[in-house]
């Protein structure tokens, strides 16, 4: 079975600056099988889910931010509405179909 770390993120974000929030979201990087989706029952809902080559490398990631990749997180933080920061889950995806060391469906 191949297991596919990765993670969650929920913000909270004003519709009125969902737009600038999103332009934000897309300058990260370092992830494959990354998307950014709005919750069609909740407009200030935003999930971010992403997917990491490894544990050793999702690990790397968040070690390794850069400069650029401090303010680039800064600012998309900076949308975030509320008193507690944003929601943040690690996640494991279980693919029993796949051998180990598959990386991907295709």
């Amino acid at each position: 079975m191949a297991l596919t770390p990765g993670g969650q993120r929920e913000d909270c974000v004003a519709p009125t600056r969902a737009e600038d929030f999103w332009c934000t979201m897309r300058e990260r990087d370092g992830a494959f099988g990354w998307f950014l989706a709005r919750d069609p029952s909740d407009a200030e809902r935003h999930v971010e889910s992403f997917m990491a080559e490894s544990w050793l490398d999702y690990q790397r990631q968040l070690d390794r931010k850069t400069n650029d990749g401090h303010t680039t997180e800064d600012r998309a933080h900076s949308f975030h509405q509320g008193g507690a920061p944003p929601s943040v889950t690690p996640l494991i995806g279980e693919h029993p179909g796949w051998p180990a060391g598959t990386k991907s469906a295709g």
